[in-house]
């Protein structure tokens, strides 16, 4: 979702936390739209849910490790920064805590590649690490 979505939304009142000033990211359809997609790439239809996600799964190397990640792609609203449509991918870690891992997308003055710095206080365990480094 653009910034300036996310804000029109927080400013109407759907804003989260004690802030007000955040909103929710969920996953899971992003995640079926794009497994969906793979598998009309390979010819196929009616295919279980959990065979679509898993078509979405590679591995991510960061600066903390290797990591079993899922990816997909969300849509965005076109705004100041961000182009419309599905042009973002989006990694995260493949276990409960679905950590953003990497964000890469072209932005209208180039393209932006984020990488996970840092993480703490998860409330699950961080089963998706393959290795450090």
């Amino acid at each position: 979702m653009a910034s300036r979505a996310a804000k029109e939304r927080c400013d109407a009142g759907y804003g989260v936390g004690s802030s007000k000033q955040a909103v929710y990211l969920d996953y899971a359809d992003a995640i079926l739209r794009y497994g969906k997609i793979e598998a009309g790439k390979q010819g196929r239809s009616n295919v279980a849910e959990d065979e679509i996600i898993a078509m979405g799964k590679e591995v991510v190397k960061t600066k903390y490790g290797k990591f079993n990640a899922i990816k997909f792609r969300p849509l965005l609203v076109k705004g100041t920064i961000f182009e419309g449509g599905e042009k973002m991918t989006v990694w995260v870690s493949d276990d409960a805590n679905h950590i953003p891992l990497r964000i890469e997308s072209p932005i209208v003055v180039g393209s932006l590649k984020v990488d996970m710095m840092q993480y703490r206080n998860l409330r699950y365990p961080l089963s998706s690490k393959i290795s450090v480094r």
